[in-house]
């Protein structure tokens, strides 16, 4: 990396310009750490699925920064969380099959498997939300529904008595969590209140987990000090909350790639 006071080097600047190229795989931010010494932290709100040319980017942007922060929902800590797990992943598997494999995976998942640097789990947490907890249960009774609905309609052909209970309860079941659905609403109107998740469980897997994940991008900058620059990699959707959480209650300061003091080798002669 560069000195200190220079904290990217030429290969982290190539690749936060290419991500910055991508806008709809990417979203790029800065920001100065609060501190004596000048620090770096770089989000890169990523798209979950991308074409392959965005996945290379995001594998180059791993590897400009040694050390890195990845979003990861702690599903084995939470209610129902293993379960959950086990239907996103399904899910992840029919939406990408359906594409004929042409999308790719997560940038966060590159992060968490590169041989070298560090890679830290931002959400690992000695106490779990009970706002998660609940989230979870909800997300996994929709999937099931969701999930039900579909077995049903293959299973109309073998066994059609059984299909058709399934398909009956399923019906119900996700028209009720439709029509809740409603709540989120309020629930993102209020979503700087501590309470919001009880409008709609939903929203504590935003609110909450910012929260979790801007703790966990000061503890990583803490506990790793001697890197003068680190990378935070997470859904494009946690980026403007986790954003708030660390300028208001952490300190950090916003600023531009043009305004970051390029290192001797990346000055042109």
């Amino acid at each position: 990396m560069g000195r200190p006071d220079e904290p990217l080097s030429p290969g982290a600047r190539a690749a936060l310009a290419e991500a910055r190229g991508a806008p709809l795989s990417y979203a790029i931010r800065l920001y100065r750490c609060p501190g004596e010494r000048a620090r770096l932290l770089v989000m890169a709100g990523e798209t979950h699925f991308k074409f392959g040319r965005a996945l290379g980017i995001g594998q180059r942007l791993v590897d400009a920064f040694p050390l890195r922060g990845v979003e990861t929902f702690q599903s084995r800590d939470v209610l129902a969380g293993r379960l959950l797990g086990v239907l996103l992943k399904t899910a992840r598997f029919i939406f990408r099959a359906a594409m004929l494999g042409r999308l790719k995976g997560s940038t966060i998942t590159d992060a968490r498997s590169a041989k070298t640097g560090i890679t830290v789990e931002l959400e690992k947490s000695s106490a779990v939300p009970i706002a998660l907890h609940a989230a979870s249960i909800y997300l996994t009774a929709l999937l099931t529904a969701v999930f039900g609905l579909g077995l049903a309609l293959l299973g109309f052909w073998v066994y059609p008595a059984t299909a058709t209970t399934i398909f009956d309860s399923a019906v119900y079941a996700v028209g009720a969590i439709d029509l809740h659905f409603l709540a989120l609403i309020p629930a993102l109107v209020l979503r700087d209140r501590p309470w919001s998740w009880l409008v709609h469980p939903l929203i504590g897997l935003l609110t909450v987990r910012d929260e979790i994940m801007a703790r966990g991008i000061v503890r990583m900058l803490d506990e790793h000090s001697a890197y003068p620059a680190a990378l935070a990699v997470v859904g494009r959707g946690h980026v403007s909350g986790i954003e708030r959480e660390l300028l208001r209650k952490y300190g950090f300061e916003r600023v531009e790639l043009e305004v970051i003091a390029p290192s001797p080798a990346a000055v042109p002669t």
